[in-house]
């Protein structure tokens, strides 16, 4: 390993798709099920979550170096997984 994963850009997206996961929880916990008549705080952090992940996921693939393709194309297999996971309860509970 070339010590790719201690880079902030391939792990942060990661961690910001999984706190997205848990403001869901936290929302459908605290408010249950019944749609807001405003996105109100949770939709517009979790909105910002999603969409700053792009600019970094995006650094990491330009500074990648070419002698760690293998790790990347993993990397971004796991940034991708995770913003799915993040995304697949909104559309389910469409919110």
């Amino acid at each position: 390993m070339l010590g790719i994963e201690r880079r902030i850009s391939a792990w942060l997206p990661i961690t910001m798709s999984m706190t997205a996961v848990l403001l869901t929880l936290v929302r459908l916990l605290s408010v249950g099920r019944q749609p807001d008549l405003d996105e109100g705080f949770y939709a517009h952090l979790w909105q910002l979550l999603m969409a700053a992940q792009i600019p970094v996921a995006v650094v990491y693939l330009v500074k990648t170096p070419r002698a760690a393709r293998r790790q990347m194309v993993y990397t971004v297999a796991l940034q991708a997984g995770a913003a799915l996971i993040a995304v697949i309860p909104v559309a389910l509970l469409r919110w």
